[in-house]
């Protein structure tokens, strides 16, 4: 990596973040790892890679071992429903908000992100869809105006995402895109009450459904046991 010292510690940030939940969600122990080998693998040196941790730790992804490098901890299926949890009440509150402080023309800019995508491409797994998805919830954010609220749910997303990722559910493309537009209408409405019930609702079903699955995979665990 070859930029400038605050640009570079920023794309460290992201590089590491971005690896270091990958491994988190394949470990069910806490994984070791030495600074000087995530710097050689990032073709940096150790500096910006130490101030890049520091960042990570107060996020929570990594902790701190004197002498020995850092400690990335697991994300397990327990602490990504809990996630799920704390982000069912921040995007209600997000869509709440951006419902009060929205314009008609704000509003309209949800449904333009929405109509954007053809529905030959309604795939959960398709990158267009994918980032219709981040567009969506993005602009939400903007709108609400709250950037505690953008922090607390980069946080939630960062940690709960690598495991979603692994939910497969086709169906959930054409009822997401349903429920956002249903969350869209509602904000360019102003209706702060309905936008909040419909958002919280978007995010609690994901959760039944990776609820579900992990029950799922329970039970075929359990059968191939027996």
């Amino acid at each position: 990596m070859d930029a400038p010292r605050g640009q570079l510690r920023s794309e460290v940030v992201d590089a590491l973040r971005i690896r270091l939940t990958q491994l988190a969600t394949q470990v069910d122990e806490p994984l070791h790892l030495r600074i000087s080998d995530l710097a050689r693998s990032l073709q940096v040196s150790q500096t910006p890679v130490r101030e890049a941790i520091s960042t990570l730790e107060q996020e929570g992804l990594i902790q701190v071992v004197p002498h020995r490098g850092i400690r990335v901890l697991p994300v397990l299926a327990p602490e990504v429903l809990q996630w799920l949890d704390v982000r069912e009440v921040l995007e209600g509150l997000a869509a709440s908000l951006a419902a009060q402080r929205a314009s008609v023309s704000d509003g309209q800019s949800l449904d333009a992100i929405l109509d954007a995508l053809p529905q030959t491409e309604y795939d959960t797994g398709h990158p267009s869809f994918v980032e219709t998805n981040r567009q969506f919830h993005q602009r939400i954010l903007d709108l609400c105006g709250n950037e505690i609220i953008v922090r607390l749910l980069d946080q939630s997303i960062q940690r709960s995402a690598p495991r979603l990722r692994m939910l497969r559910a086709p169906h959930r493309a054409g009822q997401s895109m349903a429920e956002h537009r249903e969350i869209a209408g509602l904000i360019r409405q102003g209706d702060s009450v309905g936008a909040e019930r419909a958002a919280r609702n978007h995010v609690r079903r994901l959760r039944d459904e990776f609820a579900a699955s992990l029950a799922t995979d329970a039970g075929v665990m359990q059968n191939s046991l027996e």
